[in-house]
């Protein structure tokens, strides 16, 4: 990332670069120590706004192909 360190952000500015660093993955993996550790808020706030800009990106590429496409493409694709 760089040399600061996350704890010294503030919570918007925390939220800012975790949101930057999910919305470049391409995959989130998931490891904790325990279940309350997945469950913290933090762990559902990253599994969440991934899920959201994967759903996003889904949603733009199939409007975006649908626009791009003609009818005869998209019945016989």
């Amino acid at each position: 990332m760089s040399s600061f360190s996350i704890e010294q952000l503030g919570e918007a500015d925390y939220k800012e670069v975790i949101d930057n660093a999910l919305d470049k993955a391409q995959m989130l993996i998931v490891v904790g120590t325990s279940k309350e550790n997945i469950n913290s808020k933090w762990v559902k706030y990253e599994w969440n706004s991934f899920y959201k800009t994967v759903s996003n990106k889904a949603r733009e590429e199939t409007r975006q192909k649908k626009k791009d496409s003609t009818p005869y493409r998209m019945f016989f694709v």
